[in-house]
């Protein structure tokens, strides 16, 4: 999480956001005063976006950086201020909007609103030097609090990817190192380096007009986490001290130009990740002394960035944990949990003061949102209006096409089942006759007469299966619920075992499933004979032939039938009054 968090600051960074927190600065001059809000209202909007960047370079200030882009914005939508806004300033307004939502203010889901409004209308208008920018904060915003916004089909890595293809678009040669430098931080903290390889490689044989020490930090970084990703770890350090020697003399440049510019800052931030990284890849390989002293030199500069602090603690733990120093460890662990709660106090003392007046332009920009797109919902809710009507004239057409396709079908069903129990029928009394006459043999030899052995010959097992059916289809005690094998074998005079056998050998299947087809050929007949049975319920009919669950009941139904119970009867009382 706070790796992540570290990205974010660098990519703020570069963009002249400052995280100095200091209890010192919340003071009434936070509070804008009507006059003040007036006097930016009178300013162009080139104007306004000067004075709201240098606004964002202090962090008291934030709120009138705010109220500078928020007056912008406003007037796109409307469509005042005579002549056509610049997209580009509007795209810029909304997307630090969005990101003074996000770093400034902790609120996410207006910072997901103003930032996804920015990568839109920079979409649509062509707006390329803004939306690799735009992309990159939606990134943070998505790993900092994913459950924060709606779903969407992007997640962090894919707005990251979106912001370098973006990037390559515009030919931003000054962003592509540092969207480069954090691609090669993430693929080694928290995702794995196939997810970058492609923009990576990319990177490293990109043609820069012209070459520069920063291009040549995140040229040297990135190929040490490469080195790194395929444990070639001499080469991985050898990488990552070259592009912190650059970063250094970078930083040593700038100090003697007397800058305090974003890019001396980010300069810094980018010491202090590839620090971070050193140490880490020491650990990994063990070489624990080398990590004591590069932790050491971290230390020394996380004072005057206190943003790094909570990395270097999370490092000490690593380190003593990989030496089995547990002191150490809970030591650094209760540093961490205190500079997180350090920075989470410190981020809401600054709420108290702008809390109030955010709230009040909040409320401004969703009336002004709300009523110049009035008309333009309008139209589109009649466009809607028609097209939903008319697919609803389809989808009454297409279900009326498939209720009358299903009825056919339903009764084709109903039909072909009619068809085959009357033929079922016609079997059974050719089967009948043949069993009487068998009875008429079984009379004269005394011998077939019973079948209470375990083992008894094909000829005796035809004779008891014919007698086994006599006994299926004469009904009575089989419609009963509780008839069972035990019962069958008493009737067939035979044993419970040897019927069974019987049954599986002759017929193809369990008892169960073998009763289960007189009792649903008798349910359908039931049905059929909507004269006596037309005024009873299917709970009744299926009670009637041994079923105590409708459940049940239906689910048998349907898998031997095709159709429902309901749908039968339904179909039976339809052929009935037909005929």
């Amino acid at each position: 999480m706070w790796r992540i968090l570290f990205i974010l600051i660098l990519i703020f960074g570069n963009l002249g956001f400052t995280f100095d927190v200091s209890a010192d600065v919340v003071e009434a001059e936070m509070k804008l005063s009507p006059k003040l809000y007036k006097d930016l209202e009178a300013l162009p909007n080139s104007e306004l976006i000067k004075v709201g960047e240098k606004f964002l370079d202090d962090r008291s200030a934030h709120a009138r950086a705010f109220a500078a882009f928020s007056i912008v914005i406003n007037r796109y939508y409307q469509n005042s201020y005579g002549t056509t806004p610049d997209i580009a300033q509007v795209v810029e307004a909304m997307h630090h909007v969005g990101t003074l939502y996000l770093v400034s203010f902790f609120e996410y889901d207006m910072a997901y609103k103003y930032l996804s409004l920015a990568r839109e209308l920079a979409e649509e208008n062509d707006v390329k030097y803004w939306l690799p920018y735009t992309y990159i904060n939606l990134a943070n915003l998505w790993e900092i609090n994913k459950m924060a916004f709606p779903a969407s089909t992007y997640n962090g890595m894919s707005y990251v990817s979106d912001a370098w293809t973006a990037a390559i678009a515009d030919n931003n040669e000054e962003l592509l190192p540092i969207i480069a430098f954090d691609m090669a931080i993430l693929s080694y903290t928290n995702y794995p380096d196939t997810v970058f390889s492609r923009q990576l490689t990319d990177f490293v044989s990109y043609p820069f007009k012209d070459s520069s020490l920063s291009i040549e930090i995140a040229n040297d970084f990135v190929k040490g986490v490469r080195h790194w990703s395929k444990n070639n770890y001499n080469d991985a350090e050898n990488s990552i001290l070259a592009s912190l020697h650059k970063v250094e003399t970078m930083i040593e440049n700038n100090q003697t130009n007397a800058t305090g510019s974003g890019d001396s800052r980010y300069s810094e931030r980018q010491r202090l990740s590839i620090l971070s990284a050193l140490v880490e890849l020491y650990i990994k390989t063990q070489r624990y002394d080398d990590a004591l002293s590069m932790l050491r030199v971290y230390d020394s500069l996380t004072k005057s960035n206190l943003d790094f602090a909570l990395d270097l603690y999370d490092q000490y733990i690593k380190y003593y944990e990989a030496l089995n120093v547990p002191d150490s460890v809970e030591k650094y662990h209760y540093l961490y949990l205190k500079g997180k709660e350090t920075v989470s106090n410190d981020n809401k003392l600054y709420e108290v003061g702008e809390k109030e007046f955010i709230s009040k332009i909040e409320r401004i920009n969703e009336e002004v949102i709300s009523l110049s797109g009035k008309n333009r919902i309008q139209r589109m809710q009649l466009t809607a209006a028609v097209i939903a009507l008319l697919l609803l004239l389809a989808l009454i057409g297409l279900a009326l096409w498939a209720y009358i396709r299903l009825r056919n079908k339903s009764a084709q069903l109903y039909r072909k089942n009619v068809e085959m129990i009357d033929e079922q029928h016609q079997f059974h009394l050719r089967e009948k006759q043949l069993q009487d006459e068998l009875e008429k043999l079984m009379a004269a030899d005394t011998s077939t007469k019973s079948f209470q052995r375990n083992i008894i010959t094909d000829a005796e097992a035809e004779i008891l299966y014919l007698r086994i059916v006599k006994i299926m289809e004469e009904g009575g005690e089989v419609f009963q619920p509780d008839f069972t094998l035990e019962r069958l074998s008493v009737l067939a005079e035979s044993k419970p075992r040897v019927v069974s056998q019987v049954i599986n050998m002759k017929y193809g299947s369990n008892f169960s499933q073998f009763l289960n087809t007189y009792r649903l050929r008798e349910a359908c007949l039931r049905f059929q004979n909507t004269d006596e049975y037309g005024n009873y319920t299917v709970e009744a009919i299926a009670e009637s032939v041994g079923y105590r669950s409708r459940t049940g009941f239906s689910s048998l139904f349907k898998k031997a039938t095709g159709l429902s119970p309901s749908e039968y009867h339904r179909q039976a009382k339809r052929a009935h009054n037909t005929q």
